[in-house]
């Protein structure tokens, strides 16, 4: 090969090497600016953050100045896991019509609207096929206890502390029945109820709940 085609090859690879270092670099760094501007920018739409989602509703904004060691949510939560406001409403329904012990009448006549229940040739009542299953009556031998309804709070109205671990709270709450209750067209209205509360060596307690049993 003489010198002429040795300038010519020594050329060729002199450009093709300048080629590769302009080009390469800005292809690499666009490639690589695509991953970063994803970080800086992620996508819209999502949800950022831990979510944590309840069945209780959020207590009711009210301008209220709680204790040291209490808030609205802490508040609702120790009314709602007492005994007293927990328990459901069940009421009596006697097995023979008139019989003892005395029950409530609306209540006989929407378990048969719902035929829960149905009289007998020896003049009693006895629980249907469906009554059984969604009754969830408990057979007291003359009759059966039948839950109607639950209790729902709705908010915190008012906080009287006589001592800095005494307080008196009223608050409103309301029925929510089920499907026998419903039967019986209550009065949905919220009530006024109250609770005395005390703080001790674990906290704020609930002492007594009352204004929580009126079915009207």
């Amino acid at each position: 090969m003489n010198s002429s085609g040795i300038l010519k090859s020594v050329l060729f690879f002199l450009c093709v090497t300048l080629v590769v270092l302009l080009v390469m670099p800005k292809d690499c760094a666009k490639k690589a600016a695509g991953p970063l501007a994803a970080l800086r920018h992620p996508r819209s739409g999502g949800t950022k953050g831990l979510r944590i989602e309840t069945s209780t509703p959020a207590p009711a904004s009210r301008n209220l100045a709680y204790p040291a060691g209490l808030d609205a949510a802490r508040l609702q939560y120790l009314i709602e896991v007492d005994g007293h406001f927990a328990a459901p409403l069940t009421l009596t329904c006697p097995k023979r019509p008139g019989g003892y012990p005395l029950g409530s009448s609306e209540l006989v006549a929407a378990l048969q609207s719902l035929r829960y229940i149905e009289p007998q040739p020896d003049g009693t009542y006895a629980l249907t096929r469906d009554g059984l299953m969604n009754a969830n009556a408990t057979d007291n031998g003359a009759s059966w206890s039948v839950p109607v309804a639950k209790r729902q709070f709705v908010q915190i109205d008012a906080i009287d502390c006589a001592a800095a671990d005494q307080c008196a709270v009223t608050f409103k709450w309301q029925w929510q029945p089920n499907d026998v209750g419903q039967a019986m067209q209550p009065h949905l209205d919220p009530h006024s109820g109250t609770a005395q509360i005390v703080s001790g060596p674990d906290g704020w307690v609930v002492r007594e709940v009352g204004g929580v049993d009126s079915w009207v």
